[in-house]
């Protein structure tokens, strides 16, 4: 098991998995029905929010989290998401 997250109960909620089911691991169908194709290239790689979606995110996941728990890095985050033109 993981540590617990703000999310878990959504997580666990059947409703959720049944939701998520009809993806079937399928990514790209997940971000179009999502709209958000701003957020991937042609490849559907995750643009990097934080370097204006000029890159891709890369690294593992505790890479990604304890970037984000600097205070800086957050501020720029922020900023970034406030300004872009459209979120859907």
């Amino acid at each position: 098991m993981g540590k617990e997250t703000s999310m878990q109960k959504a997580y666990q909620n059947n409703s959720t998995k049944i939701w998520l089911d009809t993806f079937a691991g399928d990514f790209p169908k997940f971000v179009n029905k999502m709209h958000f194709e701003d957020f991937v290239n042609e490849d559907y790689d995750v643009l990097d929010i934080e370097f204006g979606q000029r890159k891709t995110v890369n690294g593992d996941l505790q890479q990604l989290q304890s970037k984000s728990k600097n205070k800086n890095a957050q501020r720029q985050y922020m900023k970034q998401l406030l300004a872009l033109d459209k979120l859907f």
